[in-house]
């Protein structure tokens, strides 16, 4: 219906409102997988030629408008994997080279076109795109935008078998994951680092990668590639023989989903389960998998899975004693593998002929295939596949009595080996501390070398980073996560005014299972007892005098997701049993009406008041606190978590740069170790309130101590003892006062007494005291 509502819009548009409309357009047919995309992309195409040729230089919204919709037909056509589109649209690149000026739109078309060339056998184009998307990206900024980029890239150069390059991208992305806190880049880095070193046969190492991976996935991530994650799990385990394990992965992918959302994948697990049933002796339900993969790939043209399927047929044929068969279909790899020039595949085929010549006794032609894919080794400084070839040549040359060569390439197996597994002890170290922190389903990764703990995903959706390193911040920040791990607990966050508590609920709304729905706050402080019951609890129309409307309370829109009440020790007394029957019951009715409501939602709430002490005064019920702090979080004043404060100073000095659009600031030793001598009653808030004065008020670029005051009351007692009522003897008297103060310097004197430097020397001039 939407569709065609915007269909009869475009009829009776102008042509730059038409443009407008198709992108809306072919975004619902992109979103309804609707193949008239291409047919609307074409119409698109004539309209907007026509439109150039009046206008050769539109403006910035209709060109964005027109990249978009050239990035969906794209992307549309590669989900399809409707290769002869792709080709077609990759050729208007050049025809709309000034229309395409989104750096971020064009880096996600040529990761489309990179792919593509790829799946095309035109490995340079691949690299030459993907290569340029990196360095859009990073140019631009935008880090929540290709998360893959860094992977995608180091997956061309995986492929063909050049494995150091590919772990260097692969770290490279990694390390720039985490200087900027990206999730989301670190799970995905994980991914690729563990499918990396699965190729070179470091099975142990690559399903801790892989598992710390998939502990990284969220619900809301693509489904797709949590399942990648697990198919490559299953994939190790198979090669480990440990099959039961990899069966157990299989069954927890749900085919009938895959093979509606990816067919590729679909008979990519057919074909991997193929080999399961192989090392588990079932051979013909091996072969008949196997055969269904071959026949899907054939008709797609996917080359690289022909050729998997043709390699695991001449093994089936190799364990059924059926020799001839074997070299059948090695045969037709290898003349597949020559043309495409494939050399980590043509390695694989040199080292299965081997085995099949060892099978026959033929240890010197043997020999021969293993040479060849000793050489290919090498030159994709493949060590693990090298150590395998060269064992396997000292076993040959064993057989063929040439005692001599055979220790000489066990000495060599030896060497690399040593070395192999020294950098492999090296490599493991960022898993072995584990930086990973449980919240119950998921878990999430902390990074500790960058100004805060949490990840660029999680600090988007609470609004705001965390910033520190101190022991006690990692600790509460940990608390958090462990608070999440249960979606029903109710937490209390206690702290001073300006510790940031509501940052602490959102994080442990957002890091649970209740993260996709409602977060919803208020400040208990703002209640009378009519407002608070009918703001919680919401009420019909008609229900008291100027309820004109029904209403919906705060604990109904709260439902499947968290409440936050913040100062709750300012919740008037009466509503306190109010809340306490909803917390034990789960169930509520709105004011003036009889219908019951079942709630759901966890309770975080937020004091900065010792309840205890109001328990006493019976200000507070002791019932409702024993239901709010199921999990007590202390959240740590920033008095007590100093070390954090030049993280703390360099973040906001930034930020506050930033959004006044002024230049660098430069703090001097001094002027930083005033700060640190602070006691900050006020907390970060009151930090933060500081730095802006200092930074809008400030004559320069660098600031010293002298700029920096605090609202300190000792400061305004000693200033506020008058002699008389005559106005000059008191001027005179604060100015003496503010001096001796300062120490003579009349830039913070001026601070102190609340008015310029300009005015202090007008009265300094007047009273005779410049000297």
């Amino acid at each position: 219906m939407i569709l065609d509502e915007k269909m009869e819009q475009l009829i009776s548009s102008g042509k730059i409102d038409k443009i407008l409309l198709y992108n809306e357009i072919l975004t619902i047919c992109y979103g309804t997988r609707d193949n008239k995309i291409y047919k609307l992309f074409d119409d698109l195409l004539l309209l907007f030629r026509d439109f150039l040729t009046f206008e050769n230089n539109p403006q910035v919204h209709l060109k964005e408008s027109f990249t978009n919709s050239y990035l969906l037909t794209v992307m549309f056509a590669s989900n399809m994997h409707n290769g002869e589109v792709l080709e077609e649209l990759s050729l208007l690149e050049d025809e709309f080279k000034s229309i395409l000026t989104n750096s971020v739109l064009i880096a996600q078309l040529y990761t489309h076109f990179g792919r593509f060339c790829f799946d095309s056998n035109k490995e340079k184009k691949s690299l030459f795109y993907l290569k340029e998307a990196l360095k859009l990206i990073n140019e631009s900024g935008d880090i929540n935008k290709l998360p893959g980029r860094y992977t995608n890239l180091g997956y061309i150069y995986e492929q063909k078998g050049e494995y150091d390059k590919a772990e260097r991208l692969y770290l490279k992305g990694l390390n720039f994951a985490k200087e900027v806190n990206f999730e989301t880049s670190v799970m995905l880095c994980y991914a690729a680092i563990g499918r990396l070193n699965s190729a070179r046969n470091n099975y142990s190492k690559s399903l801790l990668y892989f598992k710390e991976s998939l502990k990284l996935f969220k619900e809301h991530y693509i489904a797709l590639d949590k399942i990648a994650i697990i198919l490559n799990i299953a994939s190790v385990y198979t090669r480990l023989d440990e099959n039961q394990k990899a069966l157990q992965y299989y069954q927890e992918i749900d085919m009938d989903y895959v093979k509606k959302a990816d067919i590729d994948m679909y008979y990519s697990i057919i074909f991997n389960l193929g080999k399961v049933y192989y090392n588990v002796g079932k051979i013909d339900k091996s072969k008949l998998n196997i055969e269904v993969a071959l026949e899907y790939s054939t008709q797609i043209k996917n080359s690289q899975m022909v050729v998997g399927c043709l390699i695991n047929l001449g093994n089936i044929s190799r364990k059924m004693k059926n020799n001839k068969a074997a070299f059948e279909y090695y045969n037709r790899a290898m003349i597949d593998v020559k043309q495409r020039k494939d050399e980590r595949q043509e390695r694989l085929i040199n080292q299965n002929y081997a085995l099949l010549y060892m099978d026959t006794k033929d240890f010197g032609e043997a020999i021969i295939k293993f040479k060849k894919a000793e050489l290919l080794a090498k030159k994709q400084h493949n060590d693990s596949q090298l150590i395998t070839i060269l064992e396997n040549l000292a076993n040959c040359y064993q057989k063929n009595k040439d005692y001599k060569e055979a220790f000489s390439h066990l000495k060599q197996m030896l060497k690399i080996k040593n070395r192999y597994d020294e950098m492999t002890k090296k490599k493991e170290k960022e898993l072995q501390s584990n930086p990973l922190i449980s919240s119950g389903k998921t878990f999430h990764y902390s990074f500790r070398e960058t100004q805060s703990l949490i990840s660029n995903e999680i600090a988007l959706k609470i609004g705001h980073p965390i910033i520190g390193k101190s022991e006690k911040l990692k600790k509460v920040i940990q608390q958090a996560f462990l608070s999440a791990k249960s979606k029903d607990i109710n937490v209390l966050l206690r702290g001073e005014t300006g510790t940031g508590k509501e940052l602490f609920a959102k994080l442990i709304h957002y890091s649970s299972e209740r993260g996709q729905n409602p977060f919803i706050d208020i400040n208990s402080a703002t209640f009378t007892t009519s407002l608070a019951e009918s703001t919680l609890f919401g009420h019909s129309k008609g229900a008291f005098t100027g309820a004109s409307y029904e209403q919906k309370g705060l604990f109904l829109k709260a439902n499947k997701g968290t409440l936050f009440l913040d100062e709750i020790a300012e919740m008037p007394i009466d509503i306190q049993a109010k809340i306490l029957r909803v917390l034990e019951t789960k169930r509520l009715s709105p004011i003036g009406s009889s219908k019951k409501y079942n709630v759901d939602f966890r309770l975080i709430s937020a004091t900065n008041q010792p309840l205890e002490e109001l328990m006493k005064k019976k200000i507070f019920r002791f019932d409702l606190f024993n239901r709010i702090n199921t999990i007590e979080i202390a959240i740590p004043p920033l008095r007590e978590r100093k070390e954090d404060l030049p993280l703390l100073i360099d973040y906001y000095t930034k930020a506050i740069k930033t959004k006044l659009n002024m230049g660098k600031t430069k703090f001097t030793t001094s002027a930083l170790q005033k700060l640190y001598d602070y006691d900050y009653p006020g907390n970060v808030r009151e930090l933060i309130n500081i730095l802006e004065k200092v930074i809008l008020f400030g004559d320069n670029h660098i600031i010293d101590r002298y700029d920096i005051s605090f609202n300190r009351e000792s400061d305004k007692k000693e200033i506020s003892k008058v002699i008389n009522l005559n106005i000059e003897e008191n001027e005179v008297f604060l100015i003496k006062q503010a001096l001796n103060k300062t120490g003579g310097i009349k830039s913070e004197a001026a601070k102190l007494l609340g008015i310029s430097y300009y005015a202090l020397k007008r009265r300094l001039d007047k009273y005779g005291m410049e000297s």
